[in-house]
């Protein structure tokens, strides 16, 4: 029956990066003309309340913990949504996709500095040929300079806060309902949102509130942020904190698919290499780790 229960979160999870691989196409466009804060506050909000509407029987026996736990885990989601869209607005959405599963590196470290688990010479490998994946995706050699693109460094600062969110999710979800936990991170995600908008950014004209923007709204509220993150949420109580990241780093790969695919972003042979080496980087810890489970999930 566990094991069942495993392939089942594995499999929401699954479903959940291809959801989030469209969302980056999704919010390219948006982020161009709309401020990034909020943005990604509106979103959370709806999916905040929708969660809550959906699952209000989930609200009955709430304690201190589960809103400690939504409280921590919905900060540092507010945090990393903040930093890789802001990403996203300089630089690709490939590149933004690729460079967020950074985490899927960082979460063994930081399982080692937390949880005292035992760090691999594998995991370091595997670092060392993500690093050079980065540099390829990240450097940006036109007009004779060599220097990082903005939107990188941003990005590659959201995939640890992302490491974060994972690992707390794996400290907290074993002890709480996973669909009320998910529903507390997105209204405390949205709270931090909202804050952060409201003290750097300039609140849209009603011009910019198009319908076009509306239905991207309401796909990435309802789908990419409270269906999926009840999938991952399920995930982090049934799964290690490093399986979970191993799976998440699958929407860097439908993320520069539709990108690639939809926005015609570019496929030059330096960032093919880029790709090719975070991928062999997800796919040695992969590889580790399901040999350390025995093959399991």
């Amino acid at each position: 029956m566990q094991k069942h229960i495993k392939l089942i979160s594995g499999l929401g999870l699954l479903l959940a990066t291809i959801i989030w691989g469209s969302s980056f196409v999704v919010m390219k466009y948006s982020v161009e003309t709309f401020p990034p804060g909020y943005l990604i506050a509106i979103r959370f909000t709806i999916a905040g309340i929708a969660g809550a509407i959906v699952f209000w029987k989930k609200w009955r026996g709430i304690s201190k913990s589960d809103i400690i736990a939504g409280a921590l885990a919905g900060f540092w989601l507010g945090a990393s949504y903040l930093l890789q869209n802001y990403g996203l607005k300089y630089t690709t959405a490939s590149n933004n996709a690729f460079l967020t599963t950074f985490y899927v590196i960082i979460v063994p470290f930081l399982c080692w500095i937390v949880n005292r688990d035992k760090i691999l010479k594998t995991h370091i490998f595997a670092a060392l040929i993500a690093l050079a994946g980065i540099a390829l995706l990240s450097l940006n050699n036109e007009g004779g300079s060599f220097m990082p693109r903005f939107g990188d460094v941003l990005t590659l600062g959201s995939s640890f806060t992302f490491a974060v969110h994972i690992l707390v999710l794996g400290r907290t979800a074993g002890n709480a309902d996973p669909f009320r936990l998910a529903v507390l991170q997105l209204l405390f995600a949205s709270a931090v949102l909202w804050l952060f908008a409201c003290v750097f950014e300039t609140f849209p004209g009603a011009e910019l509130f198009t319908p076009g923007l509306w239905l991207s709204l309401l796909y990435l509220a309802l789908f990419a942020t409270l269906l999926a993150f009840v999938f991952q949420t399920l995930a982090a109580k049934h799964l290690s904190p490093l399986t979970v990241s191993i799976l998440l780093s699958l929407e860097c790969v439908f993320g520069a698919v539709f990108s690639i695919a939809i926005m015609r972003d570019p496929l030059t042979l330096r960032i093919f290499a880029g790709f090719v080496l975070m991928f062999a980087a997800a796919i040695i810890t992969i590889k580790r780790e399901r040999k350390l489970n025995d093959g399991g999930i």
